[in-house]
C-alpha cells in the first residue's frame, strides 16, 4: 500500500482544486484497505485540517474551504447515509446561526463536520435566543454550535448560555466565526465552552467533548448498575437515588394537594427529575400518611411540607379487636400509587420503579399516635399482637400489589424497629420477627429504611430478616455500617438530608466524596439522603451539585479515593 501521506495530499490537492472525480477515486482506494470511519479519520479528517490551517494562515481562500467541505460530505453520505449504524458514537449535537443571516461560515463547518461522520441537527440561520433555547431543550442536545458574523450576534451567545443554565441543562457551547477570530479572548466572555477557529478544529473540539459526554453516559443502565452493586461488585459509577418526592409540586407550579391528587403529576416529576439528575432510580411513592388515609384516617396538607394523619382512627384500645385491613383494590388512595407504579414501569424501563410501605410496627404510630402506642406496647401485649396481625394482612397485599403493578423492589419503612426507638431486646421478639414474616411473604426484593434512625446496634439482626439493603442514618458512621454489612447487606444513604436546607454547592459536593471515599469502593452502596424524603426546603442548586458531584466523583474505578484527605 502507498504512503498514507501520498494519498493525504493527493486527497488534498483534489479538494483544493475541486475535482470531485478524483476526491473520489481517492478515496475509494484507501477505503480498500480501511473501514470506512477509519478512512474518514485516516484520509479525510487531515486533509481537511491542512486546509482549515490554511486558510487560517491566509494561503487558501474560503470558497476553496467550503467546496473542499462539501465534496467529502458527499463522499461520507455515499459510504454512510445519514443515520446509519456504523457513523460515530455520539451526543445529540446541533448546529445554527444566532440572528444572523450570513451562512458560509456554519455550512463550511457543517459540510466538514458530516464528511468526518458526525451527525447534527441543524438548526438554520437568523434564529433567536429564545427559539433557540427551545429547540435546544427540545431535543436534549449536548453540544451546541453557533455561528455568527456580527458583534451584536456574538455577545447573545451570553443569553444562550444564561437561559440553559437557568433550565438546568449542562449543555456545551462551542462558538465561531469572525468576532471571535478578531477578539480571541471574547468567546471566554460570552460563556461559552470553546472556540473553533476553523471548521476542522471544531472536529479536534467536538471529538474530545464527545468522548467526554459519552463517558458520562453510563454504558449501563441504572437498573444493571444497581444490581451490579447488590453482588458486591464495582459497577461503572456508584448508583445513587435522590427522592425529591415534594419537589414534583414546586416543579409543575402547583400546590402539595393539587400535585398528590392525580398519578399522573407524581410520574411526570419522577421521570423529569431523573431526565435533570441523571440518577438511577424512580419511586411511586405520595406521602407516609396515604396508608392510613386508606383505613380511613383524615390527611392534614401543608404548603412546605409532607401531608400528615390527622386524628388517630384507633381512639381506644378496644377499637383495636374491631379493625379490619382495606380492600386494596377498593381504596381510591391507593389505587392512585398503583396507578403511578404502572405508569411509571411503561415509562422506565432502564432503572428501578421503588415502591414504599410502613411497616406492621411503626404504622400504629400514625394509627393511635406514638405516645398511646408505646404504652400499648409494654402494657397490653395481647391487643398489641391482635394488631400487628391485621397490619401484618394489609402490609404483605400492599407490597404484592405495587409489584404486580410493576415495582422493581420494595423499601420496607420501619423505623420504631430502630434502636433510637425501642431497646434491642424489644426489637427481637418485635419487629425482628415481624420483618422475618412479611419480607419472606413479598414475592419481590426488600430494603428496610430506617428513616434516618439508628440501625447499628441491631444490624447483623437486620441481615437475618431476608432483607437485601439497609438505609443507613446519617447519625452513625457509614464506614462502620457497610463493614458490619459486608456480603449481608447493601448500604443506601447516608446524606444528611436536614442539613441539606443550609448546604452551598461546595458543601454538597464534599459530603458526596466524603460518603463515596468511605464506601464507594467494593460496591455494596447507592448513594442517597438518609431520610426518604428530601425536605422541600432543599434548594436546586444543591440536589444539582449533589448529582453532579456523582458524575464527577463517582465514576470506577475510584482511583482518586486512594489519595483522599478528609
Amino acid at each position: 500500500m502507498k504512503e498514507l501521506e501520498e494519498f493525504i495530499s493527493r486527497f488534498e490537492q483534489a479538494l483544493l482544486s475541486t475535482n470531485q472525480l478524483v476526491s473520489k477515486e481517492i478515496f475509494m482506494e484507501l477505503s480498500k484497505d480501511f473501514s470506512p470511519i477509519q478512512t474518514i479519520d485516516k484520509l479525510i479528517v487531515p486533509a481537511l485540517e491542512r486546509i482549515g490551517l490554511g486558510w487560517e494562515q491566509g494561503k487558501i481562500a474560503l470558497s476553496q474551504v467550503y467546496m473542499g467541505g462539501r465534496i467529502c460530505e458527499e463522499l461520507v453520505d455515499t459510504i454512510l447515509p445519514p443515520g446509519a449504524h456504523n457513523r460515530r458514537p455520539q451526543v445529540k449535537i446541533a448546529i445554527a446561526v444566532l440572528e444572523d443571516y450570513h451562512i458560509l461560515g456554519k455550512r463550511i463547518v457543517y459540510s466538514v463536520l458530516r464528511a468526518s461522520g458526525f451527525e447534527l441537527l441543524d438548526y438554520g440561520h437568523g434564529i433567536r435566543v429564545d427559539n433557540l433555547v427551545d429547540y435546544v431543550k427540545k431535543d436534549e442536545v449536548k453540544i451546541l454550535l453557533i455561528s455568527t458574523l456580527m458583534l451584536r450576534s456574538a455577545l447573545r451567545v451570553k443569553q444562550v448560555k444564561g437561559l440553559l443554565k437557568e433550565s438546568n441543562l449542562d449543555t456545551k457551547i462551542i462558538v465561531g466565526g469572525a468576532p471571535f477570530l478578531f477578539d480571541n479572548q471574547l468567546w471566554k466572555e460570552v460563556g461559552a465552552d470553546a472556540m473553533g477557529h476553523n471548521a476542522s478544529e471544531v472536529i479536534t473540539i467536538i471529538s474530545e467533548l464527545t468522548k467526554s459526554e459519552l463517558m458520562m453516559q453510563a454504558h449501563m443502565t441504572s437498573l444493571q448498575r444497581i444490581l451490579t452493586t447488590l453482588d458486591y461488585k464495582e459497577p461503572d459509577r456508584v448508583p445513587f437515588f435522590l427522592p425529591t418526592i415534594l419537589h414534583g409540586a414546586k416543579e409543575l407550579g402547583i400546590s402539595l394537594k393539587e400535585y398528590f391528587s392525580r398519578p399522573e403529576n407524581v410520574v411526570e416529576a419522577q421521570i423529569r427529575f431523573r431526565a435533570r439528575y441523571r440518577h438511577d432510580c424512580v419511586t411511586n411513592f405520595f406521602y407516609s400518611a396515604l396508608e392510613v388515609e386508606a383505613w380511613g384516617a383524615e390527611v392534614m396538607y401543608f404548603d412546605d411540607g409532607p401531608p400528615n394523619a390527622g386524628a388517630p382512627i384507633i381512639r381506644t384500645r378496644e377499637d383495636i379487636k374491631y379493625l379490619q385491613p382495606p380492600n386494596i383494590q377498593k381504596s381510591s388512595c391507593l389505587y392512585k400509587v398503583l396507578n403511578a407504579t404502572r405508569m411509571l414501569r411503561e415509562k422506565v424501563d432502564d432503572a428501578p420503579v421503588l415502591g414504599v410501605v410502613t411497616s406492621p410496627l411503626t404504622l400504629p404510630v400514625m394509627q393511635m399516635g406514638f405516645d398511646k402506642y408505646i404504652e400499648l406496647m409494654y402494657e397490653d401485649p395481647e391487643l398489641f399482637w391482635q394488631l400487628m396481625k391485621v397490619n401484618e394482612i394489609f402490609c404483605v397485599e400492599w407490597a404484592n400489589a405495587q409489584l404486580e403493578a410493576g415495582a422493581t423492589a420494595i423499601a420496607y419503612s420501619d423505623p420504631v424497629s430502630s434502636a433510637s426507638i425501642i431497646p434491642r431486646e424489644m426489637y427481637l421478639k418485635t419487629g425482628f420477627e415481624i420483618a422475618k414474616r412479611i419480607i419472606s411473604k413479598i414475592k419481590g426484593p426488600t430494603a428496610i429504611h430506617m428513616s434516618a434512625a439508628r440501625c447499628l446496634p441491631i444490624l447483623t439482626d437486620i441481615a437475618q430478616t431476608g432483607a437485601i439493603m439497609i438505609a443507613a442514618s446519617a447519625l452513625e458512621d457509614l464506614a462502620e455500617i457497610k463493614s458490619t454489612c459486608k456480603g449481608k447487606l447493601s448500604v443506601l444513604g447516608n446524606l444528611n438530608a436536614i442539613e441539606m436546607i443550609r448546604w452551598t454547592p461546595q458543601q454538597a459536593e464534599s459530603a458526596v466524596k466524603e460518603a463515596i471515599a468511605r464506601v464507594g469502593p467494593g460496591g455494596g452502596y447507592i448513594l442517597s439522603d438518609n431520610h426518604g424524603e428530601i425536605p422541600l426546603q432543599v434548594p436546586e442548586e444543591v440536589l444539582m451539585a449533589i448529582a453532579k458531584a456523582v458524575h464527577t466523583w463517582g465514576h470506577y474505578p475510584l482511583e482518586w479515593v486512594k489519595d483522599y484527605d478528609r
